[in-house]
């Protein structure tokens, strides 16, 4: 999952500073329809983790779309952060539940 969040993080700022280079709104739909069909190609195509890139990618170039917001870069590496604390998180939770509460064999 964090794979799949930094690629998606990381084609959204490829996207934000094109954006920024050119802020012309024609341009900006064709460098997000063509960052989606190139989603689209990677998922078709078998890869699993695009879905959780197109969601990642979607809500990040969103996102900076607002008028008062962070960069791209600020952004990605909050969210892979938080997604990391909460992987370490789960993790810690599944070891202190296996210590207390073995599986039991049948």
């Amino acid at each position: 999952m964090l794979t799949a969040n930094a690629i998606g993080g990381f084609v959204a700022i490829v996207v934000y500073e094109a954006m920024v280079a050119a802020p012309f709104l024609p341009f900006a739909v064709c460098i997000i329809v063509a960052s989606m069909l190139w989603f689209s190609h990677r998922l078709i195509s078998g890869d699993g983790r695009m879905m959780s890139a197109i969601t990642a990618f979607l809500i990040l170039a969103g996102g900076t779309l607002m008028p008062f917001s962070d960069d791209a870069q600020t952004k990605m590496f909050a969210r892979l952060w938080q997604l990391g604390l909460t992987f370490g998180y789960l993790s810690l939770a599944f070891l202190v539940v296996d210590k207390f509460l073995p599986e039991k064999e049948l």
